[in-house]
């Protein structure tokens, strides 16, 4: 990834145009340790904040809805070997070989924070922690050491996370080397039954504990505290968030941990899962020798049912905050859990996923065609606890915009209740759940050992039905196949019925945002709101486009002189220049991925266009194609799983996407059409502008944005081609008919393209639709090359200060930029430096400091246009301490550039990536037939990969360490939230 790219990652803007400011993006309701926790907030709204309010007496209770037929018990996969020991565990142990050469362990304790009593405030989240901090058998921080040893990575393999409702504890163990297995089961084993919680060791705990409290202690969080309080008040989960709150973080001490883990942490409270490259029988024997003897402790309470009680009177909650910077309404339709694992819940469950994606639907359409002011609109959840069940629907705004959005939600919901559906929508609707059912049905071989024990968790948890894919499949397609409108109107009245509408609003301080008692007083008559019936829609068209004439080749040759490891490439060369590289495997079956690209890029756009240029494939994108306008190609395309997405960058533009093999012609004609029909719709351009250009006025509203601008200044300056956001002013001048001009510019003709097709397809098959697809594409006579706009890295160091956001957590970004002639040796390396970078500063910052919850570094190979290693270094922390952590993260990598890794950062990193190496992705694959067919990439490098790391030497990385870890030139961003 090129540090460009990075920094937008960082800021979280790639996806702005997909995710709207205003949408619940990063709210969740469980943490995922070590480095990847998302923890319900606990942090006390801001004033501005206004409480659910009692609900008006006058509201009438809920009718009891017409009874669900249950229908027959869904069978278990027989796959899977599912027992339960004498001691009470339940184990679940599943042989299968994708991706092979592993298997993903899981341990699963049915115990959350709804289950700490007045004293255990954040109890079972922190105790997660302290089981990576020692058991008896590793003690301190030793189990990491152990797991490290054999290529797990901290974080990404080694895993867990807390919620209301439970605890899980996730493993991906390497089973290519004699004994890891039997480890990784001891490991869960010790987690089960034998924790130290070591009282030096909760102390130290505390400053990781809090730093990941401050990063909860944000926007996102507070919406969070804000939905947890809308739906959480007067049932068991109120008062419960899982990470827990300042005061008890600092003060927690080994006894309620203890009492908890005693408490909770006993066989028959818990689930062993073990699915991967196994004998299913050897595992069976393995997990009896280590889990049988463990014996229940603490009192022997059974675990309570949690319930919440059924839904009485609308509810309201209204979040004005001063980090909002867009606006968002959501009206969820709540009801208790019920019961499960039976034919006639399944179709009632998937009736209502229909509804609520037809009211979404409805509501985007209107946004493509532009008769609304909106950003967003879609179907959504506010199931974040396991006894509630809250589908929803949820609309993003402009802040000035929120009243209207506000009263269309309303009216859409109070429209169907009285009129229903429409036969076209609901055809389309049925047509989208169709293909997603195929799809998942047809890469059924290929799932994902964790995708299993996710299920599994799920099944041990809450009882969901784990079926086999054909049963899965069927009786999904029975209902699909003879659903009525009817029949979907009546599910979505009986959800009505037995519940109340409950309206979460969130804005800006100081925007028009309905008030909680207004919200309620609305919710309370919807039913009685003036509304139309939305008239009928039928598309004409049938097909995104007819079937040209195929040109033949003029040219076909093999890339590689042997095949092997999923690499077999044929590449077609047609006479309007155009390159198709194809690459048949079964890496998942029945999928196909598509990447393509050609030089040029933002590089040869003129300074003046690069906001259009730049913003002008997600409008693209939002409009629609030829004579089919935004809502006809998403009807159009409702039946088809394709993924495809057009970007330009600073050196390339490209596409990228993917399908199933089924729907691979379709996704070349939405290829096709981007290059010879494309449509830059003003409603488009309106929505993706609105989107960005709140953070374009204020690029300090946003923590992660301030501080990527201000890293992204130090490195480029001001210069519009290096900028993360355009100004206003750029925006204000962006039209329709530059970005036209630029896309025809940027896409004129394929004869400097190549195109990768890789994944489940045949060359016959393939070099078909290829002939017609993009050998039938316009060429141009002259190919182009990217012209370099770079400036070199700054000689000498800096430092900038941001001050943006309201909370608790500050933030260091560092930048290091060193030469590199490239290669695949220098990709090995890199890979290798940003293992060891991140694991020390894990070890010291984290571990013995305790002043940050996750720090990390990346280190990455820039090819194009100039070529650099750059190594990306972020931490967070307490602002007071923001100096010190400076010093102590440039002291580490001072040293490790200085003196290189030690043997043990060598060994751990060597075994981590030997593994990673031997794994394959289509994407991978594409990206690397694209260098090879256009730059020459090596292949055989590209496969020697494993060969080299494991022949690295540490003073070879060490000269690389200190090549590329310019300390002298390091910039660096500190970021501290407004007093």
């Amino acid at each position: 990834m090129r540090m460009r790219a990075a920094l937008l990652v960082a800021a979280g803007l790639l996806s702005l145009a997909a995710c709207s400011p205003g949408s619940k993006v990063g709210v969740a309701k469980a943490d995922v340790a070590p480095t990847t926790e998302v923890a319900a907030t606990t942090v006390p709204p801001p004033a501005p904040t206004e409480a659910v309010p009692s609900p008006p007496t006058t509201v009438a209770e809920p009718t009891a809805p017409p009874a669900v037929e249950p229908g027959e018990p869904i069978p278990p996969d027989e796959a899977v070997r599912v027992t339960t020991l004498a001691n009470g565990l339940t184990v679940y142990v599943r042989d299968n070989d994708n991706p092979g050469a592993q298997a993903e362990l899981r341990l699963v304790v049915d115990a959350g924070a709804v289950l700490e009593e007045a004293d255990q405030a954040g109890v079972a989240h922190f105790l997660e922690h302290m089981l990576f901090n020692g058991t008896a058998k590793y003690p301190a921080n030793e189990l990491i050491d152990v797991l490290q040893g054999f290529g797990m990575a901290f974080g990404a393999d080694v895993n867990a996370y807390t919620s209301s409702d439970e605890t899980v504890y996730m493993l991906t163990v390497p089973t290519s080397v004699e004994g890891n297995l039997e480890t990784g089961l001891d490991v869960l084993a010790e987690w089960l039954s034998a924790a130290t919680i070591d009282p030096d060791q909760v102390i130290a705990e505390r400053g990781v504990v809090l730093d990941e409290w401050r990063g909860d202690a944000t926007f996102d969080g507070r919406v969070f505290d804000t939905i947890e309080r809308l739906f959480f008040t007067g049932t068991s989960y109120e008062g419960r968030d899982p990470i827990g709150t300042e005061a008890a973080i600092q003060a927690m001490t080994a006894e309620p941990l203890r009492r908890f883990y005693d408490r909770w942490y006993r066989p028959d409270n818990a689930a062993v899962i073990v699915v991967g490259d196994i004998d299913v029988g050897d595992v069976g024997r393995l997990v009896e020798e280590r889990f049988a003897a463990i014996a229940p402790r603490g009192d022997g309470l059974a675990r309570p049912e949690i319930t919440v009680p059924a839904v009485a009177a609308p509810a309201a909650a209204v979040l004005a905050d001063p980090d909002a910077v867009d606006a968002f309404v959501e009206l969820t339709l709540p009801v208790p859990v019920g019961p499960v694992g039976t034919t006639g819940v399944w179709r009632e469950e998937l009736l209502q996923a229909l509804a609520f994606e037809m009211i979404g639907t409805r509501l985007a359409d209107d946004i493509r065609r532009g008769v609304t002011p909106f950003i967003d609109a879609h179907p959504d959840s506010n199931s974040h606890v396991r006894a509630l069940d809250a589908p929803s629907v949820l609309i993003d705004a402009k802040a000035a915009d929120l009243r209207v959005a506000y009263n269309v939600l309303l009216d859409e919901f109070a429209r169907v209740n009285r009129f229903g559906f429409n036969p076209g929508e609901f055809e389309r609707s049925v047509a989208g759940f169709r293909s997603s059912i195929d799809s998942a049905f047809e890469s059924a071989n290929s799932m994902q050992d964790a995708t299993f024990a996710d299920e599994y968790t799920s099944h041990f948890l809450t009882g969901e039905p784990i079926p086999n894919a054909d049963v899965s499949h069927r009786l999904a397609a029975e209902v699909l196949d003879s659903a009525t409108i009817e029949e979907v109107n009546a599910a979505f009245q009986r959800r009505w019925a037995a519940s109340r509408p409950h309206l979460l609003i969130v804005g800006p301080e100081g925007a028009d945002l309905p008030t909680p008692d207004e919200a309620v007083a609305d919710a309370a008559v919807i039913a009685d709101r003036p509304v139309d019936a939305r008239a009928d829609e039928s598309f004409a068209a049938e097909a995104l486009m007819a079937a040209p004439e195929p040109v033949v080749e003029t040219a076909t040759e093999a890339l590689t002189a042997e095949p092997g490891a999923y690499l077999e490439p044929t590449m077609l060369t047609f006479a309007n220049g155009a390159k198709v590289v194809i690459n048949p495997n079964e890496i998942v079956e029945e999928t196909v991925v598509l990447q393509a690209r050609s030089p040029g890029g933002l590089s040869l756009v003129a300074e003046a266009d690069v906001a259009a240029a730049g913003l002008m494939a997600d409008v693209m994108m939002g409009s629609g194609v030829g004579d089919l306008d935004a809502v006809q190609v998403q009807a159009l395309l409702a039946d088809t799983s394709i993924e495809f997405a057009p970007f330009v960058e600073e050196t390339v533009e490209g596409f990228a996407g993917g399908a199933s093999t089924a729907d691979l012609e379709t996704l070349l004609q939405r290829l096709h059409l981007a290059f010879i029909a494309p449509r830059f719709d003003p409603a488009a351009l309106t929505n993706v502008l609105s989107g960005i250009r709140s953070y374009a006025e204020d690029p300090n509203a946003d923590p992660g944005l301030a501080s990527s601008i201000a890293l992204s200044t130090l490195r480029y300056g001001d210069l519009p081609r290096f900028r993360v956001l355009p100004t206003p002013a750029e925006l204000d001048a962006v039209t329709t008919e530059a970005m036209a001009a630029q896309w025809a510019q940027r896409f004129a003709g394929a004869n400097d393209w190549v195109f990768v097709l890789a994944g489940d397809l045949t060359i016959e098959q393939a070099t078909e639709f290829s002939r017609r697809y993009i050998g039938t594409l316009p060429g141009t006579n002259a190919a182009e090359q990217w012209v370099d706009h770079q400036p070199d890295p700054p000689a000498v160091a800096a430092v900038a200060e941001v001050t943006s956001g309201t909370g608790e957590q500050a933030g260091i970004r560092q930048l290091y930029s060193g030469p590199t002639e490239g290669g695949i040796a220098e990709s090995v390396r890199s890979d290798l430096l940003g293992t060891i970078l991140t694991a020390r500063l894990t070890d010291h910052v984290r571990e013995e400091l305790g002043a940050s919850y996750s720090p990390f570094g990346f280190v990455g190979v820039n090819d194009e246009p100039d070529l650099l290693v750059e190594t990306y270094v972020e931490v967070t922390g307490s602002a007071e301490e923001i100096e010190r952590l400076s010093e102590v993260v440039g002291a580490d990598v001072a040293d490790l550039a200085a003196n290189g890794p030690t043997d043990a950062d060598m060994a751990e990193a060597v075994a981590e990536w030997s593994r990673t190496y031997d794994l394959y992705s289509n994407g991978e694959i594409s990206e690397l037939l694209l260098d090879a067919a256009t730059d020459g990439g090596a292949i055989d490098d590209f496969l020697a990969r494993g060969s080299i790391v494991r022949e690295i030497t540490r003073d070879e990385m060490a000269e690389f360490a200190r090549r590329v870890l310019l300390v002298d030139r390091r910039l660096e961003v500190r970021t501290r939230p407004l007093a």
